[in-house]
């Protein structure tokens, strides 16, 4: 698969999981940041 469909769906992804996290009331969200150092 060409790099440019796997960042993509990279991104697709994160933004699912960010709607998906603003949909939990403000008290159970819960954030972190993992940094990939490859």
């Amino acid at each position: 698969m060409p790099d440019i469909f796997v960042e993509e769906n990279l991104v697709l992804r994160m933004q699912k999981d960010i709607q998906r996290a603003l949909q939990k009331p403000v008290e159970e969200r819960r954030w972190g940041m993992v940094i990939d150092l490859r």
